[in-house]
Formats: structure tokens, C-alpha cells, sequence
């Protein structure tokens, strides 16, 4: 059997690799394809999931290494098979992002995240999906489905992660498709990945992007 890759160490070997030297510090990961361009021969990344990684040009990983765990927890049991499916079978008309975040939140729960906190936004009227809060600052979880791309919902996620004085981290979780729009997850890393150049400098230490 097959071993998992240390998603810390996975982001921390390809740091530096990029065949342009001008390209200055790495910002962004595309997980799956890292991984294949990577010496991992006897171990896996993920199977159905998809992961995209962004941080701020000035954020050590060595300084954020704790969420990098936490998100690799979340990924591995998002990709168990039997997640997957259920994923799957409510990635379908009529279905709300509610009902595909409630097929794994649990877990989340037992990572301490906790359910909306409303004096995150108490001077905005918003509230998040759900919110971890750390030694330093915090994350926040926000689960989207069919609305994610025809209303800008992963940029308005990043905009509440924006704005969040408490957090300064973004778990998102995309669809790889919908019914009537096709590579959700694909076309959100692209967009969300401008916010974090220098000339674009966001008030968001890391992004995580899950596509299921």
C-alpha cells in the first residue's frame, strides 16, 4: 500500500523550483501537478481532489506550517472514497452548498472549527461558513457550489477573508463542474491567484482551494 506525501514538505521542496529566476518568490502551488513533477515514487498526493495553495509573497511557511497541517487533514479525509461519492451525488441542481459542506463538517468541527461566528462581521453584517481560530489570527471556511463562478462567490469569500480582522487564512471549497458551467475549479485558481502577486497584495496570509 501506497503512502501519503507530507503536504508540508511537498510545498516546502518546490519553494524554489520555477525555470524562470526572475520570477521572484513562489506564491502559488497547484498541488496535484507539483506532485507529479516531484520524486515521490512509492508515495500518493490525493485521488479525487484537487488542491491549489497561495500564499503572501512576505509569509514564511515555516510560520503557517500549522495551517498547511490542518489543511492536508481536511484534504485527506475529503478524498476518501465514500466522501467523494457523497460529494458527488449532491453536486446537482436544487442542491445548496449546505448540504455538501454537511457531509464533511463534522470533521472540521473536530479540528476546532466552530459554526458562524457573527462578531467576526459584527460592523458588516456578514458571517462566515465556519471559523478556526488560531495562536495567531484565524481561518476561515467557506464552502460554494453552483454559484461560485456566475456570482463571483470565491471572490467574495476571499473579500471576507479580506476584511476579517481575526483571520487571516481561507479554506475554500469549489467544484471541479457544475450542471451549466465547467471547470469551476480550474478557473477560480486562476482568478483568485492575481490577489496574490505583489502589484495585487491582499490582506490574506494563505489561501487553500479544495475542488471536489
Amino acid at each position: 500500500m501506497m503512502k501519503k506525501i507530507n503536504l508540508f514538505e511537498l510545498i516546502e521542496e518546490n519553494k524554489f523550483l520555477y525555470k524562470r529566476e526572475d520570477e521572484g518568490p513562489r506564491i502559488s502551488w497547484a498541488l496535484e501537478k507539483h506532485y507529479q513533477n516531484s520524486a515521490y515514487d512509492d508515495e500518493i498526493l490525493f485521488e479525487h481532489i484537487k488542491l491549489g495553495f497561495f500564499k503572501k509573497e512576505d509569509i514564511l511557511l515555516e510560520d503557517i506550517r500549522n495551517v498547511i497541517e490542518v489543511a492536508h487533514k481536511v484534504a485527506e479525509y475529503v478524498d476518501q472514497e465514500n466522501i467523494i461519492t457523497q460529494l458527488k451525488n449532491l453536486n446537482a441542481p436544487g442542491n445548496s452548498s449546505s448540504k455538501i459542506q454537511d457531509i464533511f463538517i463534522n470533521f472540521c468541527i473536530d479540528l476546532g472549527f466552530e459554526s458562524e461566528k457573527k462578531e467576526l462581521f459584527k460592523d458588516y453584517n456578514l458571517r462566515p461558513d465556519y471559523y478556526k481560530k488560531l495562536n495567531n489570527g484565524g481561518i476561515l471556511l467557506e464552502v460554494e457550489r453552483g454559484k461560485t463562478i456566475s456570482n463571483n462567490m470565491d471572490i467574495y469569500d476571499l473579500w471576507k477573508c479580506h476584511i476579517c480582522e481575526e483571520a487571516s487564512h481561507l479554506f475554500l471549497f469549489v467544484p471541479h463542474y457544475v450542471s451549466h458551467t465547467s471547470n469551476i475549479y480550474e478557473s477560480s485558481r486562476r482568478r483568485l491567484k492575481s490577489f496574490f502577486t505583489k502589484k495585487n497584495s491582499i490582506n490574506v496570509d494563505s489561501l487553500f482551494l479544495f475542488g471536489y
